[in-house]
């Protein structure tokens, strides 16, 4: 399973966080850290199962845990309809 970013989501980093806008969205969506990291690697197309592998391995956490963390933050982008999946 993979993501790209919607047509109508806009990007823009502020220092060290990195903004998401939408028409329609109440406010905008910040996140730094890890999660520009997840953003990047999840509109590139990347495989959710890759993502999940080089989380874990990166920050030493184990795959279930890195697979519920993943989830979670595409389960929050997908509802706020900034990215949707690639058939």
């Amino acid at each position: 399973m993979a993501y790209r970013k919607c047509d109508d989501v806009h990007e823009k980093t502020v220092g060290d966080i990195f903004f998401l806008f939408k028409p329609g969205l109440d406010g905008q969506y910040g996140f730094s850290g890890i999660g520009k990291e997840l953003w990047t690697a999840i509109i590139s197309g990347e495989p959710v199962d890759q993502i999940v592998e080089r989380i874990a391995s990166i920050y030493a956490i184990d795959t279930e845990q890195a697979r519920m963390d993943v989830d979670e933050f595409i389960r929050d982008l997908a509802g706020q309809g900034l990215i949707e999946e690639i058939t």
